[in-house]
């Protein structure tokens, strides 16, 4: 999204960019890799 296009960072729209960074995988040291949207989804569905 950033990386590809030249955007002004004051011109995106923060809950654009904080849907983008959710569906990006981050690696969490010892843990591996960690989905924010699919983990977000997982703690919603333990509190039932």
């Amino acid at each position: 999204m950033l990386e590809d296009e030249s955007v002004d960072l004051a011109d995106v729209a923060g809950y654009s960019v904080g849907a983008w960074l959710s569906d990006t995988p981050r690696n969490i040291k010892g843990k591996g890799m960690l989905w924010p949207d699919r983990a977000m989804l997982k703690l919603l569905e333990s509190l039932d």
